[in-house]
């Protein structure tokens, strides 16, 4: 059997080949501001997608205020 490549592939610095694996992370990250940037710009990413589902859920479930009842603890 054949060795599978990496599915994570990018251009090398010069076009004419494909870097893969590790290569090709450390390339990205490299061309993408380094790693500080690439996880501000993962973990921001992942937060816009958590407070989209929850106002999608939230929606769901039609949250209303009710007038003139106070809480009581």
């Amino acid at each position: 059997m054949g060795k599978k490549k990496c599915s994570l592939q990018v251009p090398s610095k010069d076009g004419k080949s494909t870097l893969y694996g590790t290569a090709a992370q450390l390339k990205y990250v490299s061309d993408n501001g380094g790693w500080d940037a690439f996880i501000s710009k993962i973990t921001s990413d992942a937060a816009k997608v958590a407070v989209e589902h929850v106002f999608k859920e939230m929606k769901k479930a039609k949250f209303t205020t009710v007038k003139g009842k106070k809480k009581v603890s």
